[in-house]
């Protein structure tokens, strides 16, 4: 319900402003507080309204522009098995989320991901994982 987004919102602010014991915050806090939200159903009216482009598939325009950017060798491969229900769930790397709270708003029938690019120590963007994340 919103007003169950409300009360994890402000929870997250009194954590942001709580007296800190040697510069330092329970994780468990945090942790507490982003399963909640996690939990919570979205509400326009409370998160603001999500915007979606049109999508009309991967068309001759698209895959050319990706070849381009296709460069250097191909290596390794992900160092992890498991695609996390959250992000907290996931320490290094660039993870992959599952968006189930988007997916349900949005009604769509696929299992919709997420790349946490902000994960990456490096701040460099990899787009050869979005031809595959579409198909």
């Amino acid at each position: 319900s919103s007003s169950a987004m409300a009360t994890s919102l402000r929870a997250t602010r009194a954590l942001r402003t709580a007296p800190v014991a040697g510069g330092l915050r329970r994780f468990s806090d945090y942790i507490e507080v982003a399963r909640k939200m996690r939990a919570t159903p979205y509400n326009a009216a409370v998160e603001g309204e999500v915007k979606c482009p049109v999508y009309v598939g991967w068309d001759a325009t698209i895959d050319a522009d990706f070849h381009k950017l296709q460069v250097g060798p191909k290596k390794g491969g992900r160092p992890y098995e498991q695609i996390c229900d959250s992000a907290l769930d996931l320490v290094g790397f660039t993870p992959m989320v599952r968006m189930s709270r988007l997916a349900k708003h949005l009604e769509v029938d696929c299992e919709l991901l997420g790349k946490c690019e902000f994960f990456n120590a490096g701040g460099s963007v990899k787009d050869r994982i979005g031809k595959r994340m579409i198909e």
